[in-house]
């Protein structure tokens, strides 16, 4: 039988009766949490709300039944999503999501109805019904060790009361509200900052404005640039066509009359007229202009007035056939610009020069603004404008509401008081639920924490805790967690029992019993050796340690000894905290050189060794990182540029890449110290005396991966790289010290035929350092198909990947993002072999010869199924290879606003569109491409 026993109601009016009456009751739960429930009530009241909850608008008021599922639901099946579990119990299409408003709203509506717990913070709805769960399912190990450590610290002895949970619970409340009120002046401070640096930027914010609304009246097109730029000599060829066309005209309209015509004759423009037509040519394809000899007007306006006075009418004749051939040569001058400038603007002619000359200003006027925009403000400023504009946006991009709001701001800080706070409590623990119905669910949180709390103390004591007022799935889960780490503190128990050889003679024996698993340890941090080239010395730094194995800490120093001698010493300070002790940190300079350095702690009041590091370097030469950080070996990390080496004087590096060269001083005065410029260097080797005493390498790190002469862009199979005519080689690297012989390669083929070599049988193929490189043509005559590499290391296989070796085949796309008002997009295949493609897409034409193929797909489709037959080349009716491609249409959309639709076009995204501009990348980029 269940708890509620809610089986007994059919229908949502019976439970509404049933939950007024509990909260009615003399108990009066405040949250919904405190109702105690099994799974079979939670049942029985989701099978009644699923049959109703397409009525939901009726409990628009709220409603106790729902709320209360709604809760349930969070204790027993959130685990970090809750709508998608309510959506599931209640059988509700995930596409409506307006059910989570009017779900949430109702719940909010009960909790004011009946004076109920109201929590605020995190998500509007979820995070108030988890609060009202007080400690759900999924938070009851965080609840449980958040419980223990308070208990085991504070409130474990017989002083367990209400009274005294009271006072720790209102610290943390207390401690919580100076966080926020820290935060909050945080807050206020970095708003301050914000503020202050957009009114600084607004004038740019403005400029930027104009720029905008310039470049929306800009045209895109670049047959507008182009027109633009032959603009000036259009208009003059134009100008020089019109002026010779008048003048021909009034010549012959006035031909009768000589004495004007020979005047009008010498003001034509022969020098203009030449440049026009080629004279010349024209004559010797004019057989009267010929006889007439008129081969000369080019050069002279008296040969054309000797010809009138010659012969009028043959003269007449020849500026009519001058005026048609000069009016074809202005339409093949002219009609090319005209026609573009019609595409651009298709009113009329001089209209369109208007069009040009405006696009033209506006274009000077933006460079202009660009410039004083580069100006006047640095490539710094233009950053922070970008997080400034949300700034003016929200302040509907009035200056003076930003001062205001500023000033405002100022004030406030002005009043506010620096708190200092103490934020180690445990309620940083907490999950947020958690942590938001303990601050802020007042006396009922107090009296959860303190049942809580006496639930650990009677189960310890083995005393009956059915009258603990908690949840019976609470009680039963923190029971369950308990028993198990008392059981886990008897299998683990320890007796301290100290002996002086090893816990400094100063322990008593200890007959309380610890649990191991609860117990802090000691942390000890190993000294680092660093260059100081300020001090022109080696330090040896010993962090801070924390001690936490015994009560009390006596006489500890810190020793370093150098080939057994003992060359500083310096002891210990350090501070209590809690249950532990904190040294701090010690900075010694290293007295000489040695091959082997000990550094030690020890306990001098019982001159027990606490703890101890052993270090051996080469004294010939020590390398340090670009932190001055100590190297071990003599292998220098990739990562690295520079780096610090420490030698004797006088040392040549070769080759001669010393950038700082600094004798070292005391101990270390026959040493130096240099740095390095390692770009480009793969090895260094270091001289003295013309003898070779060392040689540094760098550490190059190759993760495995294949290199391919010809790889296949835009297609694969099955999410595999394809290669084109030549086998990929495999690139790995080895560790210096490592064994080549453990290391094997494996290639199956796709007949499943498994070839298996070991690496030391290849290296003779491209060893190069530590660096391998194997063409995997070495491993199979296989020429083409479907291939799986393995690298196996000691048996183990540590890396693979599958690749595609096929005849030569090019893929190229006709263009890269399809434009909506352009045809079809095009794909072109390309191979020196002859092949053919079969089993397409449907709605993909095909087209092409034996060597080329053109695939024309719909503007829309991102990607094209189709199999590829090879043959061979002189037997043309024998198949090579045969294998299926997925091929990839790159298609980037994007819109500027709800309203628009999605658009290949593409256009400039300015600040104003960043708000709503939205970009849908093809399915295919989502995921990695393979390597």
């Amino acid at each position: 039988m269940s708890i509620l026993s809610l089986d007994r109601f059919r229908t949502l009016e019976e439970l509404e009766h049933f939950f007024e009456d509990i909260l009615n009751s003399e108990s009066k739960p405040k949250v919904f949490g405190l109702i105690d429930f099994d799974e079979e009530d939670y049942t029985c009241i989701t099978k009644i709300i699923r049959e109703c909850i397409f009525e939901v608008e009726e409990f628009s008021t709220g409603s106790l039944a729902i709320s209360t599922f709604l809760v349930w639901t969070g204790i027993l099946k959130y685990n970090g999503n809750f709508w998608a579990h309510v959506y599931e119990v209640l059988n509700i299409p995930f596409e409506e999501i307006a059910v989570q408003r009017k779900l949430g709203e109702i719940f909010l509506s009960t909790l004011r109805q009946h004076d109920m717990m109201f929590f605020t913070g995190g998500l509007r709805y979820v995070t108030p019904v988890l609060a009202h769960g007080c400690v759900a399912n999924v938070y009851i190990d965080d609840y449980f060790n958040f419980i223990y450590n308070l208990y085991k610290k504070e409130l474990s002895g017989d002083d367990l009361s209400f009274a005294n949970v009271q006072p720790i619970v209102e610290q943390w409340r207390r401690e919580s509200q100076n966080l926020m009120a820290r935060n909050t002046l945080e807050e206020l401070i970095e708003r301050e900052a914000k503020l202050t640096r957009t009114l600084e930027l607004f004038p740019l914010y403005e400029t930027l404005g104009k720029l905008t609304e310039l470049r929306k009246a800009l045209s895109q097109s670049q047959l507008v640039d182009e027109l633009i730029a032959n603009l000036n000599d259009y208009i003059k060829k134009k100008k020089d066509f019109d002026d010779l066309f008048s003048k021909i005209n009034e010549i012959l309209e006035i031909f009768s009359k000589k004495s004007e015509l020979c005047m009008k004759i010498e003001q034509l423009d022969l020098e203009i007229l030449k440049r026009l037509l080629i004279m010349e040519e024209y004559i010797k394809d004019n057989t009267q202009a010929t006889n007439l000899k008129f081969v000369r007007m080019s050069t002279s306006s008296k040969s054309i007035i000797d010809l009138v006075n010659i012969n009028n009418q043959i003269a007449n004749e020849v500026l009519k056939n001058l005026r048609e051939e000069l009016s074809k040569k202005r339409a093949e001058s002219l009609s090319d610009f005209e026609e573009k400038l019609k595409n651009v603007y298709p009113g009329e002619i001089i209209e369109g020069l208007q069009f040009l000359e405006k696009q033209k200003e506006l274009r000077k006027k933006i460079n202009d603004l660009e410039q004083e925009i580069l100006q006047r403000y640095s490539h710094q400023d233009l950053h922070d404008m970008t997080n400034c504009l949300p700034v003016i946006f929200n302040y509907e991009m009035n200056m003076q509401l930003i001062k205001e709001e500023l000033q405002s701001i100022q004030n406030e800080i002005a009043n506010h008081e620096l708190i200092n706070i103490r934020t180690n409590n445990l309620l940083s623990l907490l999950p947020e639920p958690v942590r938001i119905f303990i601050l802020q669910g007042r006396e009922v949180a107090e009296r959860f924490i303190y049942e809580s709390l006496n639930l650990l103390k009677r189960i310890v004591r083995s005393e009956r805790i059915e009258d603990i007022n908690l949840p019976s799935r609470l009680k039963t889960r923190i029971k369950e967690s308990l028993e198990q780490k008392l059981s886990l503190a008897m299998t683990n128990t320890v007796r301290y029992i100290v002996r002086t050889t090893r816990n400094f003679n100063r322990y008593q024996e200890d007959e309380n019993l610890y649990e191991e698993s609860d117990k802090p340890h000691s942390r000890f941090r190993k000294p680092t050796m660093r260059l100081d080239p300020t001090g022109k010395s080696i330090q040896v730094i010993l962090p801070e340690q924390v001690i936490c194995d015994c009560d009390k800490l006596g006489t500890w120093e810190f020793k370093i000894k150098g080939d057994n001698i003992i060359l500083g010493t310096k002891q210990l300070r350090y501070r209590r905290a809690g249950d532990m002790y904190r040294t701090k940190a010690i900075i010694e300079h290293l007295a000489k050189p040695c091959e082997n350095y000990e550094f030690l702690i020890e306990d001098m009041d019982s001159h027990i060794e606490i703890k101890k590091w052993v270090l051996k370097l080469n004294r010939d030469y020590m390398l340090f990182s670009p932190e001055m950080k100590l190297i071990i070996g003599d292998e220098i990390p990739e990562k690295y540029d520079t780096i610090y080496l420490v030698t004797k004087a006088g040392c040549k590096v070769i080759p001669d890449i010393v950038i700082e060269r600094e004798q070292l001083i005391a101990g270390w005065n026959d040493y130096e110290y240099t740095c390095l410029n390692l770009r480009d260097v793969e090895s260094i080797i270091l001289e003295k005396d013309g003898k070779t005493f060392g040689r540094l390498e760098r550490m190059i790190n190759t993760e495995p991966q294949l290199h391919g002469v010809k790889i296949v862009e835009w297609i694969s199979l099955d999410g595999k790289q394809i290669y084109s005519t030549f086998s990929p080689s495999f690139v790995f690297s080895i560790r210096k010290d490592e064994d080549i012989r453990l290391y094997y390669i494996n290639l199956v083929d796709e007949t499943g035929q498994v070839i298996s070599k070991p690496v030391k049988e290849l290296i003779g193929q491209g060893f190069a350092g530590r660096t391998i490189e194997i063409p995997l043509s070495l491993l199979t005559k296989q020429m083409y198909g479907s291939f799986r590499l393995s690298l196996i290391k000691d048996m183990v296989p540590i890396w693979n990947q599958e690749f595609v070796l096929v005849p030569n085949l090019t893929v190229s796309l006709e263009r890269y993002f399809s434009n909506n008002n352009e045809s079809d997009s095009e794909i072109l295949l390309k191979s020196d072999i002859p092949f053919k493609v079969t089993d397409i897409d449907k709605n993909v034409q095909l087209e092409g010869s034996d060597l080329v193929k053109i695939l024309r797909t719909d503007r829309q489709r991102e990607n094209v199924n189709l199999t590829v037959e090879f043959y061979n080349s002189i037997d043309r009716a024998k198949m090579i290879y045969e294998t299926t491609f997925n091929l990839n249409v790159p298609r980037i959309n994007w819109k500027f606003s709800e309203d628009e639709e999605w658009t290949t076009t593409p256009k400039e995204v300015w600040f104003d569109d960043l708000r709503s501009f939205q970009v849908k990348l093809p399915s295919y980029l989502l995921t990695p491409w393979p390597m």
